[in-house]
């Protein structure tokens, strides 16, 4: 189960990190930018990834099992 988060939020942050070095900018600096972004939401996804992948399960070693694949298919999408 922490594999699969920890693996999950990498792909989390490399996307990311990937869309700043294309836009030279901050993530909250390009919701502000970008439309398409904002509308998306795009920071409270980050957040929320960031949150149950990371913190709850990957740290605490919590999850209900439907929702780490919930999780992960968000992140996939």
């Amino acid at each position: 189960m922490r594999d699969a988060s920890e693996n999950a939020w990498i792909s989390v942050v490399l996307g990311t990190n990937e869309l700043f070095a294309k836009r030279n900018v901050r993530l909250r600096e390009l919701e502000k930018q970008d439309e398409l972004i904002r509308e998306k939401g795009l920071v409270d996804r980050f957040s929320a990834r960031d949150h149950h992948l990371q913190e709850q399960c990957f740290y605490e070693g919590y999850s209900e099992p439907d929702l780490l694949e919930e999780n992960i298919e968000k992140v996939e999408r």
